[in-house]
This record gives C-alpha cells, structure tokens and sequence, in this order.
C-alpha cells in the first residue's frame, strides 16, 4: 500500500476505535534526526507511521506495555537480546516495535517502502506474512 492510503487508512482506524486525538505525532525532521543512527533509508510508510504516531501512539496498542519511542534503544536491545539468547541475527534489521523486551517486530531496511514485517521471539525471527501498513492498520484483528 503506498504512504498516501496508509496514512488515510491509519487516520481512519484511529478516529474510530482507537482514537486519534490520543496520538502523538512527529515532525518530518525530527523523525531524521532521531533515526541518524540507521545507516539505510527508512521506509516511507514507517515514516508515515512517525509523522501520525511516532511519540505517542495513545491506544493503538492499548492493554499491552507497547512502547513505539525509544527506538535506538529498542534496536539495541533487540542485539543484546538476541546474543544473551544465542540466535544471530541478519543485518539490516530495524525493530520498530516490542513487548516488554520478549517479542520485536522488526522490518528489513532497503526492502521497500512498506516492508515485511517478522517477529522475533527470542527464539527465532519469522515472518508475519504481513507488510507493514497492513499489520499497523489491521492490529486490531491481528490481536483476536
């Protein structure tokens, strides 16, 4: 889905259930200059997401301990992690998403604009078999 529908799409879903007006953005140069750290473009529909969502995300994710800030802290620790567990990585990795430091949900950088999205279990990284735009917009069914 391209950066237009998902940002019209992500508005939608959270003017309904899960209420905008809780939501914080982020400014397309704060956005940079938080994300100076990665050496690869950043996906534009995780720039999308930033821009709608990017410091607070109010109850997108609401009962969980989700945290959507703190991202070079969370792609750290996603590293730590996984050595303290034995599991190698690849490179190019990008968590944007955890819950309470046992599951990443992680992108490629440089794949696309909306890139795959896997979990990563402390086990092992798999597939979700979702794009990006489509696990943030459809969380809500992705939850049941």
């Amino acid at each position: 889905m391209d950066s237009a529908e998902f940002e019209s799409r992500l508005r939608e879903r959270l003017a309904g259930r899960w209420s905008c007006a809780t939501s914080v953005g982020l400014p397309l140069d704060v956005i940079e200059r938080e994300l100076h750290f990665i050496d690869a473009p950043i996906p534009e529909n995780y720039k999308t997401f930033l821009r709608i969502c990017g410091s607070n995300a109010g109850t997108l994710f609401a009962g969980y301990h989700w945290e959507v800030a703190k991202r070079k802290a969370r792609n750290t620790e996603l590293q730590l992690v996984s050595q303290e567990y034995g599991v190698k990585l690849p490179s190019g990795l990008f968590a944007f998403l955890d819950y309470i430091g046992d599951y990443f949900w992680c992108f490629f950088l440089n794949e696309s604009a909306d890139p795959e999205v896997h979990m990563f279990d402390l086990v092992e990284l798999t597939s979700t078999d979702y794009c990006f735009s489509d696990f943030i917009v459809g969380w809500e069914q992705l939850d049941e």
